[in-house]
C-alpha cells in the first residue's frame, strides 16, 4: 500500500473508533468497512488498526484484539497475522507482553476484549447487514406514525434516518410524505433535506387550507431562503426595533407560522405584514387570527 493509502486508512480507522466511542456505531462501520476495502486485505488492515491503537495509548486493546486473531481467522492466516502483530506490539509496546510460550508466540495478559469489538473488527459487513436490516424494520414501522404529533416517536426516526445512506433517507421521506402530504413541522424538515439531498422530483402535498398541490423540488427553495419569509423579517425589523421583547416573541412565531404553512404560503392569500399584525394583536375576534391559530395548533 503506497504512503497516502496508508495514511488514508489510519484516518479512516481513526474517525471509525471515534465514532463508535461517541455511540456512532452505523457510521463507524462504514468507516471501518471502507478502510478494509482500502487496505486490501484484512491482515494489513489489521496491522494499521494496531498502530493507531498504540497511538491513541490502547496498547491493552490492541493485544486483546491480536489474541483475538486466533479465534476468528482461519489457522493459517491467524498464525501468520498473530506472529506479524505480536511483532509489533513487542516492538511499539513491550511492557503489554508478558512472555514467551514455548511455541514462540507470545501469550496475552489482560482481559478478553468485548464482544462488541470483535464484531467492530472482525465483522463489520455482518453488523452493517444487521443494522440495516433493523433500521428498515424500524422506517416501516414510523412510515404509518404521525410523527408532527409524537415527538417522541420523531426523534427516535431521526435517529435512525442519520444512521442511513443519502438515498435510503430520501426513499423514505418520499414515501412518507406521500403518506403524511398534510403541513407540519416534520414535513418542513423533511423537504429540506431533499432540497439538500438534491432531490428534483414531485410531490403532491396539501396547503395549509387542505388544497392538494403537485410540488416541483426543482424550482423550490429553503423555507429561510423564501421571499416571503424575509418580508416577514423584515417587516418585524422595521416595526418592532423599539419593542425587542415583542419583536423576539413575533420573531419565534414567524418562523413556526411558515415553517407550517411552507411552500404554500399562498394558500393564505394574506401578506407577512397582515400576518404579523394579526399575530402581534392576538384578537380572540379576528378571522386572521383565528385561522392563525388553528393552524398553529394552539401553539399562540
Amino acid at each position: 500500500m503506497s504512503m497516502e493509502r496508508n495514511a488514508e486508512c489510519r484516518t479512516l480507522i481513526e474517525e471509525a473508533l471515534a465514532l463508535k466511542t461517541a455511540g456512532g456505531l452505523s457510521q463507524g462501520l462504514a468507516a471501518i468497512r471502507q478502510a478494509q476495502q482500502l487496505a486490501g486485505n484484512f491482515s494489513k488492515f489489521f496491522l494499521d488498526l494496531l498502530q493507531v491503537l498504540l497511538d491513541q495509548d490502547q496498547a491493552d486493546l490492541a493485544l486483546a484484539l491480536t489474541q483475538q486473531v486466533l479465534e476468528e481467522l482461519d489457522q493459517d492466516r491467524a498464525l501468520l497475522l498473530y506472529e506479524s502483530a505480536m511483532s509489533l506490539l513487542a516492538q511499539t509496546a513491550p511492557s503489554t507482553l508478558k512472555e514467551f510460550s514455548e511455541l514462540g508466540l507470545f501469550v496475552r495478559q489482560g482481559p478478553a476484549v468485548d464482544q462488541d469489538w470483535i464484531d467492530f473488527i472482525f465483522y463489520p459487513d455482518q453488523i452493517a447487514a444487521k443494522e440495516a436490516a433493523a433500521s428498515q424494520m424500524a422506517l416501516t414501522a414510523y412510515l404509518d406514525s404521525d410523527l408532527a404529533s409524537d415527538p417522541s416517536q420523531a426523534m427516535a426516526c431521526y435517529q435512525v434516518l442519520d444512521s442511513l445512506a443519502a438515498d435510503q433517507v430520501q426513499t423514505f421521506i418520499r414515501a412518507y410524505l406521500t403518506r403524511h402530504p398534510g403541513p407540519s413541522l416534520v414535513r418542513t424538515d423533511f423537504l429540506a433535506r431533499l432540497l439538500e439531498a438534491g432531490d428534483q422530483g414531485h410531490l403532491v402535498l396539501e396547503g395549509p387550507l387542505g388544497k392538494c398541490h403537485e410540488l416541483h423540488l426543482a424550482t423550490l427553495d429553503q423555507p429561510q431562503d423564501r421571499s416571503f419569509f424575509q418580508a416577514g423579517q423584515d417587516y418585524l425589523e422595521a416595526c418592532f426595533f423599539k419593542e425587542p421583547l415583542v419583536k423576539a416573541y413575533l420573531e419565534e412565531e414567524w418562523v413556526l407560522l411558515t415553517g407550517l404553512v411552507y411552500p404554500f404560503e399562498e394558500e393564505l392569500d394574506q401578506s407577512p405584514a397582515d400576518l404579523l399584525t394579526a399575530l402581534a394583536t392576538a384578537d380572540p375576534e379576528d378571522d386572521t387570527y383565528r385561522l392563525l391559530r388553528k393552524i398553529m395548533k394552539g401553539v399562540i
